[in-house]
């Protein structure tokens, strides 16, 4: 979740149906994902970034999606997540959650690390987390 603050907003608005911000405040301390989307126009490919702290919206875009491609995601952990005292990004390679708990994650990294978050729980060994919410797709060349 992001908060936005009326300071925050750009001065020239180009679309009625989109704000602009010169900063946005993270709303709460957990995992944040990235999503790289690209979309095919006359010129090739377009590529945008999302990112949002809810994990439906990664499972929709994760599906088809009217937004385009999902290229690839990327976890904006908290230093609690990720051990270490800072935010950090990485490539992901799944995520998975619990099927009792949705806020129950387990995010494996493309580097071959494997995260947990969970809401004032215990962490859950790895295979209560039956439920994949998104999987990379290799790439090909």
């Amino acid at each position: 979740m992001f908060q936005t603050h009326r300071s925050a907003i750009f001065p020239v608005q180009y679309d009625p149906n989109v704000s602009l911000w010169n900063w946005v405040e993270l709303g709460v301390d957990a995992p944040f994902f990235m999503l790289e989307i690209a979309s095919q126009t006359e010129d090739g490919d377009f590529v945008t970034h999302r990112m949002t702290s809810n994990i439906n919206v990664l499972r929709d875009h994760a599906g088809t999606s009217d937004a385009g491609v999902l290229k690839r995601v990327f976890l904006l952990s908290p230093g609690d997540v990720n051990g270490s005292d800072a935010f950090q990004l990485d490539a992901l390679d799944s995520v998975c959650s619990s099927p009792n708990n949705s806020i129950n994650m387990l995010f494996k990294l493309t580097d071959g690390r494997t995260l947990h978050f969970s809401l004032g729980e215990d962490q859950l060994d790895e295979s209560h987390y039956t439920v994949q919410v998104f999987k990379r797709v290799p790439e090909t060349t």
